[in-house]
This record gives C-alpha cells, structure tokens and sequence, in this order.
C-alpha cells in the first residue's frame, strides 16, 4: 500500500489521496474504500464515480445541486460558497485486512475497529494515482522465477530419464 506516482489531470472531478489515507464510498458491496476517482454527479444528484460508487461525506453519500464544486485538501467539499459535506476520509490499523475488488476498490473485513484517522493525509483536486507498480523490478522478478522454473524442469527430465533406466535395467537381470 504505497503511494503511487500523482498524475495530473487537470479535472476538477478527479481527486485522489496524497497520504496514507482511502476515501470512503457506497458501492453495491457496501462501504469501499479507494486511493482515487473521476467524479461526477449522477442521475439523483450525488457526488460518484460511476465505476466504483458513490463518494462518502462524513455521515451519508455526497449530493450536490450542480457541477460547481470544489475540494479543499481537507477533503470539505464546497459549492455556492459553502462547505456542504467533508470526504470521508480513513486509514486502517491492519491494511492486510482489507480484500481487494474490482477496479481499485478495497472492503474492510474486520470492521470499525480497523479504520483510523489519519492527520496526515490529503486531499489532492485535478490528480489521479498511478500505479505504484515498479515496471524493472517486476520484470526482473518474473525472469528469476522463470529461470528457477527452466532448472526445476530439466531437473524432473533428468530424474524421469534415471528412472527409466533403473526399470529398464532391473527388468533386464
């Protein structure tokens, strides 16, 4: 759970954590959890990602008259003027209790006990996070197993081509 590299984007509707932090959102699995979104307003007046679900404020998902909206790095969501809702933002004690699905979305597994504050975390208006993946490093990692492979095979022919030998041979006496 690293952060990424930021990608600016330069859409106001695309918010992302610089931080160790997720934002909350309604899906149809319930509360998930997620490290970025492209907003919109949906057809009944919330604040969404059409993928992943409905953006949490601190009590209830996110509505908002029109697309005249800002973010603050507190996550306050302000239009007309006024701080209408905050980003449910958290973090978690035990991130290896979250399960991973679809589209970047993570489920809490053990409960409220899990999710706690972060002071630090941010958020970051008109950005998105790439992946944290290490492109060298993961391509590095696949040749040596690869290869560990290849010498585990030819280790298998040479035990299956002995063993032949020994039937064949005890056959023979």
């Amino acid at each position: 759970f690293s952060q990424g590299n930021l990608e600016e984007t330069g859409k106001a509707s695309d918010i992302t954590v610089s931080g160790q932090g997720f934002i909350a959102l309604m899906s149809q699995n319930g509360i998930v959890y997620t490290r970025c979104v492209s907003l919109e307003i949906d057809q009944e007046g919330y604040l969404a990602d059409p993928v992943k679900g409905r953006l949490m404020g601190q009590n209830q998902p996110v509505m908002l008259n029109d697309n005249d909206y800002s973010i603050d790095s507190n996550g306050n969501i302000i239009s007309d003027g006024m701080v209408t809702d905050t980003i449910r933002l958290v973090d978690f004690d035990n991130k290896l209790a979250l399960a991973k699905l679809d589209n970047g979305t993570y489920v809490n597994l053990i409960g409220d006990e899990n999710i706690i504050n972060d002071p630090e975390a941010r958020i970051i208006q008109g950005s998105l996070e790439a992946s944290n993946t290490d492109m060298t490093e993961e391509m590095t990692a696949l040749m040596d197993v690869f290869r560990k492979y290849e010498t585990t095979q030819r280790s298998i022919q040479m035990m299956d081509q002995v063993y032949g030998l020994a039937v064949n041979e005890i056959g023979k006496v």
